[in-house]
């Protein structure tokens, strides 16, 4: 699974007890990937805020669904360099609708 994408830790439990394996073999498992650097919650809120704000989505979005996969941060704490949010909007606006304004 950590080959395709980042996971985070309840995404890889929830799917690896749907998959039916042990609570304390999954818990150990995902200890093991922590220690090996294999998975990271800080590396996937990273690489997940980024591709979500490319999509367009805002910061209370991307903590939102952040939370919904077990990341409880403020997105604040996730980027290194916040984004100018209004650029990115501005830059949304422009790709949607183009540069003209309306009639």
């Amino acid at each position: 699974m950590l080959t395709r994408r980042e996971h985070s830790q309840l995404e890889l439990v929830r799917k690896l007890a749907e998959k039916g394996f042990f609570k304390e073999d999954i818990d150990d498992l995902l200890e093991e990937f922590i220690r090996l650097n294999w998975q990271s919650d800080q590396r996937f809120a990273e690489n997940y805020s980024r591709f979500r704000v490319n999509k367009g989505c805002g910061p209370v979005r991307i903590q939102y669904e952040l939370k919904e996969r077990g990341i409880d941060v403020a997105i604040n704490t996730v980027f290194e360099d916040q984004p100018n949010w209004n650029e990115l909007l501005s830059q949304l606006h422009t790709k949607k609708y183009g540069s003209e304004p309306p009639e």
